[in-house]
């Protein structure tokens, strides 16, 4: 016979204790996938490929927020670096006549 008045601790367990597993498995992902230890236990495997998905998913969204970063310019000339424009703009601050 079930109890319909339980307290709400005891509702959902399954959902919860799922939940709590994926938070774990993620955790030790974050932790030692990344760093090269692929072997991981048994109970992790089947949330793999969600993890990867999604670390997947916030890599992309990252790129774009470093786009972002520079300027909103969509791209950069690969060959001209930071320290390239700063050489060309100090060459230019020298060769200006400062006693106009």
């Amino acid at each position: 016979m079930k109890n319909d008045n339980a307290p709400s601790m005891f509702k959902d367990t399954d959902k919860k204790r799922d939940k709590r597993n994926k938070d774990t498995a993620f955790s030790w992902f974050e932790k030692n996938y990344e760093k090269g230890n692929k072997i991981m236990p048994e109970r992790h495997k089947e949330y793999l490929d969600e993890w990867l998905e999604i670390k997947e998913t916030l890599t992309a969204q990252k790129t774009d927020t470093k786009k972002m970063a520079t300027g909103g310019m969509a791209e950069q000339d690969a060959s001209v670096s930071e320290l390239d424009e700063l050489n060309n703009w100090w060459r230019n601050q020298l060769a200006t006549n400062w006693n106009e």
